[in-house]
């Protein structure tokens, strides 16, 4: 977690809105023109020099600014920072921080009923996050929320390593079965948009069928638990060459477990309420290794 020194105060968070509007906005401003303007404005005795240093360190942490070549230039959202509420620019740098630093308690506070357990948090940490947000609901709403986008990151990264394991093992397949040429087939489409339903598609080894493969990776092979969208369990049930391929991650890096139909999910998806107008939009299914098929399903 953020270093005690490293932890803004309210006072700090109130020198780095000032900070923040001393700024040129269309371009850099040097720190000596920034220190320059600092001492130039009645500020009296609240704020020192180095509360300016301190401020001009957290606008960069909380990437509302940006240091390029010795000076300070604005960032996207630097406008909105100067003239949010106090209590709203503590909420804005609370959960930069908290994501950017990843702490190991984060993880731990995550309750698989949706809250988050306050008491996983470290005593002193415990106290700065107090001090800069007072409503205990609030707070660990926003504890909840930084959880959600570490793992919603996480899951990203070890996503993107299971495609490029997919990728590895057909390449390797081609070569095995004297079918270099169908190299140029392979498309990781993922990389382009999130929005097709799957993530790589490559040619059968007999080069009549474009295969489109959902990829999933999971770090336990005991109780392999995936999350699949709406958009690709539906793409799933309209596309005959549509299929779900698990990887597993370990030390030794992301592999290819096996696949499936999606036949073998549908029975296992939630209920729509059409009553009430509820759908879903995202569900968390568990396949036990004896579902799968070896391989990839490229015949």
């Amino acid at each position: 977690m953020v270093s005690i020194q490293g932890r803004p105060s309210r006072h700090h968070l109130e020198a780095s809105q000032l900070v923040a509007r001393l700024l040129e906005r269309n371009g850099p401003t040097t720190r000596q023109d920034l220190l320059f303007a600092f001492l130039n404005i009645p500020i009296g005795c609240r704020f020192s020099v180095e509360d300016l240093k301190r401020a001009e360190n957290l606008l960069i942490r909380v990437q509302v600014v940006s240091e390029y070549d010795g000076a300070l230039v604005p960032a996207p959202g630097l406008e909105v920072f100067c003239s949010m509420p106090l209590d709203d620019v503590a909420e804005l740098v609370l959960l930069e921080l908290i994501v950017n630093e990843a702490p190991l308690w984060l993880r731990a506070g995550m309750l698989s009923d949706g809250r988050f357990a306050h008491e996983a948090v470290p005593d002193e940490a415990l106290r700065w996050i107090d001090s800069l947000v007072d409503d205990h609901e609030r707070r660990d709403a926003l504890l909840l929320e930084a959880g959600q986008k570490v793992d919603d990151e996480r899951r990203s990264e070890i996503g993107l390593m299971g495609e490029l394991a997919v990728i590895t093992e057909i390449e390797q397949q081609y070569s095995r079965c004297g079918r270099p040429d169908l190299l140029s087939s392979i498309r990781h489409v993922s990389q382009v948009s999130d929005a097709l339903g799957y993530d790589v598609a490559c040619s059968t080894l007999d080069s009549t069928r474009v295969r489109r493969l959902e990829v999933k990776t999971s770090t336990s092979s005991v109780r392999i638990r995936i999350f699949l969208t709406r958009n690709e369990f539906d793409r799933g049930l309209t596309d005959p060459d549509w299929r779900l391929v698990i990887c597993l991650l370990d030390d030794a890096g992301a592999g290819v477990v096996g696949w499936t139909r999606p036949m073998t999910i549908a029975p296992r998806a939630p209920q729509d309420s059409v009553s009430v107008g509820c759908r879903w939009e995202s569900a968390s299914f568990i396949l036990d290794v004896t579902e799968l098929a070896s391989g990839l399903p490229l015949d």
